[in-house]
């Protein structure tokens, strides 16, 4: 499978397509997303623009609803018509397109969210890109950084061989429509296809492509992939 984004994630009517325009890998999306949020900003106040400023560098669109207890450090970037609850945490280098619910107890880090994704329950998003209408049950997560060597390059195999992406933190890309099961790990550098659904309790990496259901291990203790 290439691993364009465009493979995953439709992005045409996001209001920041042109970081995936101009980016077209993941691991490339990621190592600018900094840069990216920092122009944005910036050219937002020497526009004297509509979004509104929550902090200097924290902006927000319409109608946001910001519950008492949750914590924004930028920089960051939230869309129109976003929830985010009490307990949520969101620090420095995200974006967070429309429509989206950062729920209690979750946490974004050095991500980008696209319209229409739910992170309600207990969920940790790091160093990941996620796409349009995704879902993550409760208390799911996108492992970032590896244990084994200790801070090691993420590498992704694929068809071909494996892909160096430069990165130490690089969590998960999670195709459209996806919907991952509580309490399942995406370990680093897991790649989900278009309308991947995940059982819960499950522990997944590498690349697996649109359209698949994932099972619970089978008595083998394999994971199941229809």
């Amino acid at each position: 499978m290439e691993l364009l984004l465009s493979n995953f994630i439709g992005y045409h009517y996001f209001s920041h397509k042109k970081i995936f325009e101009e980016n077209l890998y993941p691991w490339e999306l990621l190592r600018e997303l900094p840069s990216y949020i920092e122009r944005y900003l910036q050219q937002e106040k020497e526009l004297i623009g509509t979004m509104n400023f929550l902090g200097p560098k924290i902006i927000v669109g319409k109608n946001v609803t910001i519950e008492e207890g949750a914590f924004i450090k930028g920089p960051a970037i939230i869309g129109d018509d976003v929830q985010i609850r009490h307990g949520a945490y969101i620090r420095e280098n995200v974006i967070i397109g429309d429509n989206c619910k950062i729920g209690h107890c979750s946490e974004i880090k050095h991500s980008l969210i696209v319209n229409g994704s739910n992170v309600p329950h207990f969920n940790y998003i790091g160093d990941s890109i996620i796409g349009k209408e995704v879902n993550f049950g409760a208390g799911s997560i996108c492992s970032n950084y590896k244990n084994l060597p200790y801070g090691s390059e993420i590498n992704i195999t694929a068809e071909g061989g494996t892909i160096s992406t430069g990165l130490t933190h690089f969590g998960a890309v999670v195709g459209d429509g996806s919907k991952i099961g509580c309490n399942t790990v995406l370990n680093p550098g897991t790649i989900l296809g278009r309308g991947v659904v995940t059982y819960s309790n499950l522990s997944l990496r590498g690349i697996i492509e649109a359209g698949h259901l994932i099972k619970s291990p089978d008595i083998e203790g394999k994971v199941v992939i229809r």
